[in-house]
């Protein structure tokens, strides 16, 4: 693979300047896609077995952040697809070896709310269901749905993925949002399609998979949490957002050095400038909050270690209150970009809709991870569910 961390700087221009048609069409453009299927974005946490990095996932989100800088929604793509593709690791080689082996740039998009289901008869095992919003399923080859077994009598009996090529799958135009106009674009239909054993992962199967994480014999890549990593994908997105906007209204307010040369009071420039340092303040400390947590939780992988519920329960309250960082410094940035700020392609307006979008997905609910923290930090037993993740 390429140099993924260099390659994806020289980009940034491309992924800048594409960023208000990315909007317009709700799609990235195919040439910024190109690009960073080029550069290896895609195959960060693909198993290095199947033409991936296998890189950390501190070095991807920190690649995700700067993406969203320039583009939230393509950044958004990059960190979803890439989690989609670790989930395949625990499907098994048989299931890797149908995504990867004849096309190793192949995208994995998910969609693991079980909204779909999975019956058997006498001829296999038959999906059918509509998953909502599904993110890269624009781009991708193949999907890992979640769905709900059946058993013969119709009723449920466990939660299931299943791994689904794109040519069994239909795709219908979903709602416009405010916000992240890119994401989760369509809809995703399935009706009635075999599938093989071995593209199916049991709510058993996954079980037995988290048990086994902390062995030394499974890559360090995969001793990580699915929670810990989704939730991730839908936080430093946002994060990426603040920073582009924070750039954004520095480059505003540098032209000409308006404030200062139009004659205002210095007290009205420094209330400006007050906002502005608060807002970096914001954001500084939402990535310094995330990379710690990423470092900590790489070196509990490295060790073959589980994580702790008290650090577990730490890592979502900070993951959610630096989603809030970010949100209440894009607000700040922009009262302060005065009326250019709140022109529809001005660069600190789309990352306010953006970041207000994210922040409502039910992984970056505030009540509920951080009261659960206080739970851990009070002494409280923590219920195993209440710790899984909220997709």
């Amino acid at each position: 693979m390429p140099s993924t961390t260099q390659s994806i700087a020289d980009l940034m221009p491309a992924i800048a300047g594409a960023a208000v048609e990315t909007e317009r069409t709700r799609t990235p453009s195919r040439t910024v896609m190109a690009s960073l299927v080029d550069a290896g974005a895609f195959r960060m946490l693909q198993p290095r077995a199947f033409g991936g990095g296998e890189s950390t996932p501190l070095e991807l989100f920190s690649t995700v952040r700067e993406i969203s800088s320039a583009c939230t929604s393509t950044g958004w793509i990059v960190a979803a697809t890439n989690v989609s593709a670790w989930l395949i690791f625990g499907f098994g080689d048989d299931a890797a070896r149908d995504v990867w082996e004849a096309t190793p740039d192949a995208l994995v998009a998910a969609a693991v709310m079980p909204t779909g289901q999975l019956r058997r008869d006498r001829t296999g095992l038959h999906l059918s269901g509509r998953w909502r919003s599904v993110t890269g399923s624009a781009h991708c080859e193949w999907l890992v749905l979640g769905t709900l077994v059946l058993n013969a009598d119709g009723a449920p009996v466990e939660h299931a993925q299943v791994l689904v090529p794109r040519s069994d799958v239909r795709f219908v135009d979903a709602p416009r949002t405010v916000g992240l106009a890119a994401v989760g674009c369509q809809d995703v239909v399935v009706e009635d399609v075999r599938i093989p054993l071995w593209r199916v992962s049991s709510q058993r199967h996954r079980s037995a998979t988290e048990q086994a994480r902390h062995r030394r014999s499974i890559p360090m890549l995969y001793r990580h949490s699915v929670t810990a990593l989704y939730c991730a994908a839908v936080a430093v997105p946002l994060i990426g957002a603040a920073q582009g906007a924070y750039r954004a209204v520095l480059d505003q307010w540098n032209v000409a050095n308006r404030l200062t040369q139009s004659g205002r009071m210095m007290v009205e420039a420094e209330a400006i400038h007050a906002e502005i340092g608060r807002a970096a303040f914001e954001i500084e400390t939402a990535v310094l909050h995330l990379e710690r947590d990423l470092t900590e939780l790489q070196g509990l992988a490295a060790k073959s270690k589980r994580v702790p519920i008290d650090t577990f329960t730490r890592v979502r309250r900070n993951q959610v209150l630096s989603v809030r960082l970010a949100e209440g410094a894009v607000d700040r940035l922009v009262k302060v970009a005065g009326r250019d700020g709140v022109t529809m392609d001005h660069p600190v307006q789309r990352a306010w809709r953006d970041i207000h979008t994210g922040a409502s997905n039910r992984a970056n609910r505030e009540i509920d991870a951080v009261a659960i923290s206080a739970r851990a930090a009070l002494g409280f037993d923590i219920e195993h569910s209440e710790v899984r993740p909220v997709i």
